[in-house]
């Protein structure tokens, strides 16, 4: 039995109701479905019905509209429907108005049954024809705008890899035009190292019809710069209408460059923490090491001999705490006092010592640009970022050559490659024309005792402190380098716009005994006894304890409360930042001045108290500390 859907729609508009009637019966016996129509006027609105009919006869004189007419308004409701003239008197004058106007047949009346279904026949088979041709172009059409829509470059290669077709999406991403490639072998674009690569994996794929991998590869771009493409290959070489590799592309070349930079922070971080832990533990050892030499070496009655060796621990102590702030500024926990600082005024106050740092052989040129904004820096900071740079610079030109140091105002707007975020600043670039690096060599150089230097030439810490100590200034660094023509390092240091500058009479240093009771607290036992040792021989009351929560027992007895507490920052249990604001809200008289080698704790929330200033810094010599602990009780008064 024939479905309503396929069944060939007939109307037919005729003016002569018994002519319809018998057409009608003739077409529902031979399994038609026939619409009939008396006027132009009804067939005209029986036609925009849908579905449309498939063909149409038409009477050529009708009383509101001329047959012909009515064909040319059919055509333009849908082009596919086929249209037969009915007419009782042909001639050949109307046989070509009728191809005029795309009619495609024409009946004689009295319209013979037989002749009537041979013309419906031709007409109907015409339709479904070219109704399939419309279906494809509309299939067609809709797929090719498909495929120009997608960012992905599609592509079809041969077995030997030419490329027999490629969509406009290739033109985006690597700026060649579809033209351009048709027909020649994908090999000329990619990377020589990538070539057997690809050769290699299409023999694979070759030998798995209908199969799919994934390969990425280095194409070159119109600019010259290398993409890295991933790829997705399907094997449809058995497929008549694609025969051929079947390639889906897209450009993860912004993408592995972000997941880079990403694993690089993540690695920088993890490494910057273990540093700083290092670098704390280490401090406290210091401190009793240093501690206890100055006390040994103040004493009066100290044999010469002994006071040699003693003088020689201290000097190796103090190698050693330099060793620990270089740690402490790879991983932006160095303590810091900013101050406004003018680079060409320091740059030249260092150019002596830049001089015999690099020696004659080498030139040393200093540029700077006019109005140069100032900074608000720990100038410490500032000097040895520029001497660690300097000294790499010495160390890459071989025999003779120049350093160019060079400053500038800078504006950033996006933060690329992990260098400064936006904002503004002084850039200090420090080149020269010496070896220069190799890629594998610039994706470590930030990496701490990383060094290309010989054993015992270098402790790989130098690029290392330079990189902490502009990420603690919210700064950042950059590097050009390429073998054989010389490594440029810019350095962004935040310009000092709107930044306040430091009260200078707040450092000022004071190195004074006293007589207060002072409660001191640090869990690691060398550094509590050297601390309280130090204190009591500068006349002050001292009570020792290992942890805060003995010392805020301490706190709730009237008889053994201080005027001051000294606590370290990093305690088991409560935290020193977590004492001072005990301390602070439930005993605002007494004052607090808290000791670390961080600036401040890893993980912790540092809400510095008002008008306690910075963490006095470890290692600490007697003088740092009783000028700090002076200063916080006179300021209590």
């Amino acid at each position: 039995m024939t479905s309503p859907a396929d069944l060939i729609h007939v109307l037919v508009v005729d003016d002569d109701s018994q002519l319809l009637r018998t057409l009608s019966d003739i077409l529902n016996l031979r399994g038609y479905s026939p619409h009939i129509a008396t006027s132009a006027t009804e067939g005209l609105a029986l036609a925009a019905q849908s579905p449309a009919p498939a063909v149409a006869l038409v009477d050529l004189k009708l009383p509101d509209m001329d047959g012909l007419e009515l064909v040319s308004r059919l055509r333009e409701i849908s082009s596919l429907t086929e249209t037969v003239i009915l007419t009782g008197n042909a001639s050949v004058d109307t046989a070509v108005r009728a191809l005029r106007e795309q009619s495609h047949d024409y009946l004689l009346k009295p319209v013979a049954p037989d002749q009537l279904l041979g013309v419906l026949s031709r007409a109907s088979e015409r339709w479904r024809r070219r109704n399939v041709e419309e279906t494809l172009r509309h299939t067609e059409e809709r797929s090719h705008l498909l495929l120009q829509s997608i960012s992905d470059v599609v592509a079809v290669l041969d077995e030997n890899g030419c490329m027999n077709f490629a969509t406009a999406s290739l033109e985006k991403q690597l700026g060649y035009a579809v033209e351009e490639v048709t027909g020649h072998n994908c090999i000329e674009w990619l990377h020589p190292q990538d070539t057997d690569k690809l050769k290699a994996f299409l023999a694979g794929q070759l030998a798995k019809p209908g199969s799919t991998g994934a390969i990425e590869l280095r194409v070159r771009h119109r600019d010259d710069m290398w993409r890295t493409l991933a790829c997705q290959v399907t094997n449809l070489l058995g497929r008549p209408s694609i025969n051929g590799f079947l390639v889906t592309a897209r450009d993860v070349t912004d993408a592995q460059q972000m997941e880079r930079q990403f694993r690089q922070a993540q690695k920088m971080e993890m490494v910057g923490n273990l540093a700083g832990g290092i670098a704390h533990d280490f401090n406290n050892v210091l401190t009793a090491v240093l501690g206890y030499s100055a006390l040994l070496l103040a004493r009066e009655d100290l044999p010469s001999d002994l006071q040699e060796d003693i003088d020689e621990i201290r000097q190796a102590g103090q190698r050693a705490a330099r060793l620990t702030r270089q740690l402490l500024a790879f991983s932006r926990q160095q303590p810091t006092e900013p101050k406004l600082v003018n680079m060409p005024t320091m740059l030249a106050e260092l150019t002596k010592m830049m001089e015999r740092l690099i020696g004659e052989q080498i030139g040393l040129e200093i540029r700077h640009e006019a109005d140069l904004a100032a900074l608000c820096v720990d100038p410490t900071h500032v000097e040895q970022v520029v001497i660690n740079l300097v000294v790499n610079a010495r160390d890459a030109i071989a025999h003779r050559g120049t350093i160019v140091l060079e400053t500038a105002n800078a504006s950033v707007f996006s933060q690329i490659n992990g260098g400064p975020p936006p904002g503004e600043y002084v850039r200090l670039s420090v080149r020269d024309n010496g070896a220069g690096m190799t890629e594998d060599v610039r994706a470590r150089v930030f990496e701490p005792f990383f060094t290309t230097k010989e054993p015992g030439k270098g402790t790989g810490l130098g690029l290392s402190t330079c990189y902490g100590i502009l990420q603690q200034a919210n700064g950042g660094i950059l590097i050009e380098s390429e073998v054989g023509r010389g490594t440029t390092v810019h350095t962004y240091w935040p310009s000092a716009q709107g930044t306040p500058s430091r009260d200078e009479a707040s450092l000022a240093r004071h190195h004074a005994s006293g007589t207060e009771r002072v409660l001191v607290v640090d869990d690691d036992d060398g550094v509590r006894r050297l601390t309280a040792a130090i204190l009591r021989t500068h006349g002050y009351n001292v009570t020792a304890v290992a942890s805060a929560e003995e010392a805020l027992q301490m706190l709730e007895r009237p008889d053994a409360r201080p005027e001051l507490v000294l606590s370290d920052v990093v305690l088991t249990g409560i935290s020193g930042w977590q004492l001072a604001t005990l301390v602070r809200d439930f005993h605002p008289g007494i004052r607090v001045v808290l000791m670390s080698g961080y600036e401040k704790p890893p993980g912790a929330e540092a809400v510095l108290i008002p008008a306690m200033g910075p963490p006095l810094a470890k290692p600490f010599s007697a003088a740092d500390l009783t000028s700090k602990i002076r200063a916080a009780l006179d300021a209590g008064r």
